[in-house]
Order: C-alpha cells, then sequence, then structure tokens
C-alpha cells in the first residue's frame, strides 16, 4: 500500500534526523525538511488517487451513452440511404462508423474504472 511505504519513508526520516543529532550523518536542517515537505506532497496525492478510485461513476451516465449510441447506430444507415448513397456503400459506412463508435464507448467504460485491470 503507498501509504504504508510513506509511513515507512517517514519513519526513516525521523530516524535518520535522531541520528544526526547523536553525532550520525550530517545532514542539513533544510533538506531533512525538504523531504518531510515532499512526503506530505507525496501523501496529498495518495488521498486524490484514493477519492478518485472510490468515486462512483453514477450508472445513468453508462447507461444513457451506450442509448444514444445505440440509436445513433440505428439510424445512420437510414440517414445515408436518405442521402441517396448507394446501398452497399451506406451499408459499409454505417458498420465502420458503428464499429468505432462501439470502440470508444469501451475505451470511456474503461478509463471509468481504470484500477480494476490493475492489481492494488
Amino acid at each position: 500500500r503507498p501509504t504504508a511505504v510513506v509511513a515507512r519513508l517517514r519513519y526513516l526520516l525521523s530516524n535518520l534526523a535522531k541520528d544526526a543529532r547523536h553525532g550520525g550523518i550530517s545532514i542539513p536542517p533544510i533538506a531533512l525538511l525538504r523531504m518531510e515537505e515532499t512526503l506530505y506532497d507525496i501523501e496529498q496525492v495518495i488521498g486524490i488517487c484514493n477519492r478518485m478510485m472510490t468515486t462512483p461513476i453514477p450508472p445513468t451516465y453508462t447507461r444513457h451513452t451506450s442509448r444514444v449510441l445505440v440509436i445513433y447506430m440505428c439510424l445512420l444507415p437510414i440517414g445515408l440511404i436518405g442521402m441517396d448513397i448507394p446501398l452497399f456503400p451506406a451499408i459499409i459506412t454505417a458498420i465502420s462508423g458503428s464499429y468505432i463508435m462501439v470502440g470508444i464507448d469501451e475505451i470511456g467504460l474503461e478509463v471509468e474504472m481504470p484500477f480494476n485491470l490493475l492489481p492494488m
């Protein structure tokens, strides 16, 4: 877990500061402060990522985009034929356009829940 890594780094940093006070490795106090600030920033980013990961995408959004896509794919061949395009090119155009649009919809679904794919 990322928070465990930050906690371990913070523990090591505090031990390093204690050793410096007792005659160990000498690290300037400004460097220790900068490391602590960096750990704080990392912790903030971890919190933001956890909030993003646990925020659900409303199912209405996914359903709405899928329904609009189905309506578009059903009406596209009718619109192409209504523009006096021959039947065979209209079918090929509708199929390729539908393939592209369904692919974009699938990519959108993967973007909505990226952490289902990554082992965490």
